[in-house]
């Protein structure tokens, strides 16, 4: 699958899963132009545009670098909190805790040991994304976390939205023939459902409830927790 096409089925299998979701628990979606201007502005910055440099630069740069990037997320947050929200301007605590993290980030990585490189430009691409999801969960914390929205009924708007844009963009970006294995069609329906889907609903959640920039910090766990998976097996 092309990078613009793993980016749609992901956001599909989301979406639908979190309607699901909704029906089942009765949620209903927000209403108002206001909250669904802030949510789409969110799916840009949460989904399409950072979904997309990521998918297409794990096709020149190795996992291991693309998971070291990815770990920028709490520091690109930070950087634009200190614009954004005053109420969380970084402590001595909180900035030691952010660093430690990224060391620790590294040290589960081991960068010295070689990742194989890549381009300069899916580097780039990398940072881009992460620097959009710092920005995302700032614009989360600052203009719909106060609105007080339901968790589940916030990623349906959120994740819907970006499906549909993806929808509209997949025509006009590069692609080629999809061959849907069992394994392929698994991979999509479980980045979607699990690390789209469900996964937003929490995130919308601890948003709200810790802030933008300890949010953010689960970058730290899945890269690690991920690299001692790849090491175990």
């Amino acid at each position: 699958m092309s990078p613009a096409q793993v980016v749609l089925g992901r956001l599909l299998g989301g979406t639908v899963a979190l309607l699901v979701i909704s029906l089942v628990t009765r949620t209903r979606l927000p209403t108002g132009r206001g909250v669904w201007a802030h949510l789409s502005v969110v799916s840009l910055l949460l989904c399409v545009v950072p979904f997309l440099p990521f998918a297409w630069a794990e096709q020149h740069i190795d996992s291991g670098l693309a998971s070291i990037f990815n770990a920028t997320s709490p520091l690109m947050t930070i950087v634009v909190a200190l614009l954004a929200l005053p109420e969380e301007r970084p402590t001595r605590a909180r900035l030691a805790g952010l660093a430690t993290g990224f060391v620790g980030v590294l040290v589960v990585l081991g960068p010295w040991r070689g990742l194989g490189g890549g381009s300069a430009a899916g580097q780039l691409a990398c940072l881009w994304a992460t620097a959009c999801y710092g920005t995302a969960f700032v614009y989360l914390r600052r203009f719909v976390a106060p609105r007080g929205l339901p968790a589940i009924s916030a990623a349906t708007v959120q994740v819907g939205v970006s499906a549909v844009l993806m929808l509209v963009l997949t025509p006009f970006l590069p692609a080629h023939p999809v061959h849907l294995t069992w394994r392929v069609t698994a991979s999509v329906l479980a980045l979607g459902i699990l690390g789209t889907g469900i996964a937003y609903v929490w995130n919308a959640n601890v948003v709200a409830v810790w802030g933008a920039t300890n949010a953010s910090t689960v970058t730290y766990l899945t890269r690690s927790s991920g690299s001692l998976s790849a090491s175990c097996s």
